[in-house]
């Protein structure tokens, strides 16, 4: 019920920001999150992908987007139609009342390396013109109102060199959003989710149950400094009660 919560949401002129964090505890409870997650989204799930390994990705945006927002699954990537066969398609068709919700879901990520503000322009532009691109060409009868971008972020310093594009009012490097303007077009929703805990899934669209060792390690790390702190803020308080035993001589091997 705590897997995902808004953080924070800034309305631009061009572009509404919308920041969320995504950290289910790892890794007994993986297991049964995949479940729900499967369930809400099964026909994404059970849908060949129309390109690239993002299924896992696409399925946990839905999930998440429909405890935000309340959503509803109208149709998957394959099922919407457009005029013209090759063009650029969104992963998912949904509806949060009485709007619809064309959502394309993309990661801010780079393999080995660091991702900077260059990528963060690049993905931008490729991404917010496609989903431009793909509301001109869609059918009337799987036209969405309002435009989704859902980008996972690997860290929140990728997050933050997303946001700063998008809220830098002098920087027109992203061009797409003029686009969307001039075809008066409601500027579209972009969605910078943080996670950390499930980097293996949405980033290496691996397998729930193959949790790496390093994320049940910074996991439990971060309860034991949570514990010395809260050892320390009781001991400050009432040191006599945190004052260590003593320890006979016989037994002090044991130490």
């Amino acid at each position: 019920r705590a897997a995902c919560h808004l953080a924070s949401a800034t309305r631009l002129k061009d572009v509404l920001v919308c920041s969320t964090v995504f950290t289910p505890r790892p890794p007994r409870q993986l297991t049964k999150l995949e479940k729900v997650m499967r369930a809400s989204a099964a026909p994404i799930v059970d849908e060949p992908n129309a390109g690239g390994s993002s299924d896992q990705s696409e399925m946990v945006s839905f999930a998440m987007v429909k405890v935000l927002f309340d959503a509803r699954l109208l149709a998957t990537e394959m099922a919407v139609t457009y005029d013209w066969a090759n063009s650029k398609k969104i992963d998912y068709l949904c509806a949060a009342g009485d709007t619809r919700l064309g959502v394309s879901v993309t990661r801010a990520y780079r393999h080995q390396a660091t991702f900077d503000e260059v990528d963060a322009l690049h993905l931008l532009v490729k991404k917010l013109h496609g989903l431009w691109k793909a509301r001109t060409l869609v059918c009337d009868r799987h036209a969405w109102d309002l435009g989704v971008l859902h980008i996972w972020c690997h860290s929140a310093t990728a997050a933050d060199l997303i946001a700063k594009q998008l809220q830098d009012r002098r920087n027109r490097a992203v061009w797409p959003l003029r686009l969307f303007d001039l075809a008066n077009m409601p500027p579209p929703l972009v969605i910078l989710t943080v996670t950390s805990s499930i980097d293996h899934v949405i980033f290496h669209n691996a397998q729930w149950r193959d949790v790496p060792r390093d994320v049940g390690r910074r996991f439990v790390d971060a309860r034991r400094r949570a514990a010395r702190t809260r050892q320390a803020q009781y001991a400050a308080l009432a040191p006599h009660r945190w004052a260590p035993p003593a320890v006979p001589a016989r037994l002090a091997y044991f130490r």
